[in-house]
């Protein structure tokens, strides 16, 4: 390895929100979702699947068994792992579905699954009370490619947005692989490639509203970091929005993650706190990396300050360190990356300051 030539590059992205204590009514059913496969195996075709469905809490009905279908024409019916199921704030609990399937031989699997009912109230399709929710992931199995897992998605579908300001979100991707991902837009889906009724964009002209600057509202994602902007939400409720990651290798595309995500927007009277960040930066192998991240509420209120990103799993030798519950937080972030660690494709890592008046 020549160390004067190998490098990585870390980009830090900043995501910023207001957030309010709040409480609304009982809801129905479904919020969010996604499916993510993992291989088990060198030796074989087998795969540990797993479903993470968004409910509201609490709510009148309950999923405690998904019928997942694989794409190689087999289904099985999954239950819900109740010992990982755990509340995330805003009124809403995760649930957790694993199953191991070995598929027949390489090819392209569609895993998905259909299941009743969205929560009620989703303002941006047509009576969200009565849609099933459906989302799925295609699994590519080439041996000439190698062995491969999906990207998962470390922060949470349900975000808080305000009413007239600039909302931005970014799912924190993660490919243990290195591949490369892009993301576009999708229409939410109540089967496995039916879209639902009556979907409009959350910036759809019908809901009124500007930009911060004053401008036409719009939505938007980019197509390389996954970062989501919504500039900006006119009428505070609930909006439903899904997007896909694509995942390449060598300039092929070797499969695919729905996430079907809620936004919740608030009539604030709240200002977002502001992120201060380092610039994208190259590491060179066995050298220390070390950031000062801070974060500025205009409003004076409390701010916690947190990140995600793949590289905070253990083996990648990360520390962060960062200020909870301070009106200014500041924390300190470094690596120190190893020769494992080299890949083209650069580390993301996400932070995100809320405050909570």
């Amino acid at each position: 390895m020549n160390r004067s030539t190998d490098t990585h590059k870390l980009i830090f992205l900043a995501f910023v929100m207001a957030l309010m204590t709040t409480s609304w009514c009982q809801a129905t059913h479904i919020r969010a979702g996604q499916i993510t496969a993992e291989r088990i195996s060198s030796t074989s075709l087998t795969y540990k699947i797993t479903i993470a469905l968004y409910m509201d809490a609490p709510g009148n009905a309950d999923s405690p068994f998904l019928d997942v279908f694989f794409g190689d024409a087999t289904n099985t019916v999954v239950q819900r792992d109740d010992s990982r199921t755990q509340a995330i704030g805003n009124n809403t609990t995760l649930n957790i579905y694993v199953v191991e399937h070995t598929y027949p031989a390489p090819g392209n699997y569609r895993i998905f699954f259909v299941e009743e009912n969205r929560n009620a109230g989703i303002l941006n399709m047509t009576n969200s009370v009565d849609t099933p929710f459906s989302v799925s992931t295609i699994l590519s199995i080439d041996p000439f490619l190698g062995l491969n897992d999906t990207p998962v998605l470390l922060s949470d579908p349900i975000d808080l947005a305000c009413v007239g300001q600039r909302f931005t979100h970014n799912p924190a991707p993660f490919d243990s692989d290195g591949d490369s991902l892009s993301f576009k837009l999708l229409t939410p889906r109540m089967g496995e490639k039916t879209d639902v009724n009556g979907y409009v964009s959350p910036a759809n002209p019908s809901f009124g509203g500007t930009t911060e600057n004053g401008g036409t509202p719009f939505l938007s994602i980019d197509p390389f970091t996954g970062t989501l902007t919504w500039d900006a939400p006119a009428i505070a409720g609930e909006y439903n929005i899904a997007f896909e990651v694509e995942e390449w290798r060598d300039g092929v595309k070797i499969g695919s993650v729905i996430r079907d995500m809620q936004i919740i927007v608030l009539d604030c009277r709240n200002r977002r706190p502001r992120l201060v960040l380092p610039k994208d930066t190259c590491v060179e192998a066995n050298t220390s990396l070390a950031a000062i991240i801070q974060a500025i509420d205009p409003d004076n209120h409390l701010v916690v300050l947190t990140a995600e990103s793949g590289i905070l799993e253990d083996g990648f030798n990360v520390k962060g360190n960062f200020a909870q519950n301070s009106r200014a937080p500041s924390g300190s972030f470094t690596w120190t990356p190893g020769c494992n660690n080299i890949r083209e494709q650069p580390y993301r890592v996400v932070f995100k300051a809320e405050d909570n008046p």
